[in-house]
């Protein structure tokens, strides 16, 4: 991110650029011209403190400076950037104090007046202006963020055993409608943070009932994930995200007779599930943006609970304590985010 408030005519990329790691260094005729950060968009590759003083300084002689004040320093963390990220301030300094300040490398000098000496015939009368700046570390700080998502939720299980109709009703229930709302902790100096995602499938269009056997029949999954999430710019306003986390996933079949409606049952039951996912957003502004996710959620339930659900079928009632079932639900969705 660059902000530059005041420029001068470019220095070439030879150009000497003194770098101050404390305040009290800085010579008196030192003139801020703006401020720039190098920070993680979480594809970065070069990292070293080196290389990403050398990105500041870079900016630094595009707008005209010749000095780099280092106000903060992030060192890389097992639970954070994999970087050095550092931001501060750019400066024009007056070459006699550049030449007392430097480190004595006579040839390294020698070029610096030499480019100096080049730029002699250039007004320097300063231009006062925006920067824009498109690379990788000029983005928006993540922050916080709440999304809003629908979409298409499905079941992956077998129906190799099933036939015609029993066939097309667990086709029914194994595809459906998916909804989640996401709530995200992230420091804005960080690309890790901690997701709360409460989302819900169910079977078909919400209100959809599939015939079977005489009952009608409907599936919803519920689930509360923890999550701990990356996320990082990898362009401007595109951001990457992948999540993983695990939480409570319930899983209910609700039953109903299709003569008479007060004729109720479900079969239900609860387990920890786990969470992964990754998901893209484009950020159009400050505070908004869209994006798309794709997420899996999976679980075994090793108890399924029944309530009136089979009072008919005596066989089953006496077995039902050894079925159990495996849940792997796939969800892709879109909606809409709020960053803060």
């Amino acid at each position: 991110m660059t902000t530059v408030l005041k420029t001068y005519p470019a220095l070439p990329d030879t150009a000497y650029v003194a770098v101050y790691e404390d305040s009290n260094n800085v010579p008196a005729s030192a003139e801020p011209l703006g401020k720039v950060s190098v920070v993680d968009n979480m594809f970065s590759t070069r990292g070293s403190y080196q290389q990403v003083v050398n990105m500041a300084t870079a900016k630094t002689r595009a707008v005209g400076g010749n000095g780099f004040l280092i106000t903060q320093h992030i060192s890389p963390s097992a639970f954070g950037s994999s970087i050095h990220q550092i931001s501060g301030t750019m400066l024009r300094i007056d070459t006699l104090d550049i030449a007392v300040v430097s480190d004595g490398d006579t040839a390294r000098r020698a070029q610096y007046a030499a480019d100096i000496d080049r730029m002699a015939d250039t007004p320097r009368k300063p231009n006062y202006v925006t920067y824009s700046d498109t690379s990788s570390y000029n983005r928006p700080a993540l922050g916080n963020t709440v999304a809003v998502n629908i979409g298409y939720g499905t079941i992956i299980g077998s129906t190799a055993g099933l036939q015609g109709a029993e066939r097309e009703v667990a086709r029914k229930l194994f595809n459906g409608t998916n909804w989640d709302v996401r709530f995200i902790l992230q420091s804005k100096r960080r690309m890790g943070g901690v997701g709360f995602i409460y989302s819900q499938y169910c079977s078909g269009l919400p209100g959809d009932k599939v015939i079977n056997r005489n009952t009608y029949n409907s599936v919803i999954i519920r689930s509360f994930m923890v999550d701990w999430v990356f996320r990082g710019h990898f362009a401007p306003k595109w951001i990457f995200a992948s999540y993983l986390g695990a939480g409570y996933m319930g899983f209910r079949q609700n039953l109903e007779s299709i003569y008479d409606t007060n004729s109720r049952g479900s079969v239900w039951g609860a387990t920890v599930g786990f969470h992964f996912g990754v998901g893209v957003d484009y950020r159009f502004s400050k505070h908004f943006g869209i994006g798309a996710d794709l997420s899996v959620l999976n679980g075994k339930i090793m108890k399924l609970n029944y309530d009136n659900a089979v009072p008919n079928n005596p066989e089953m009632l006496k077995n039902n304590g050894n079925l159990n079932i495996n849940i792997s639900r796939i969800n892709i969705v879109t909606g809409v985010r709020y960053y803060f």
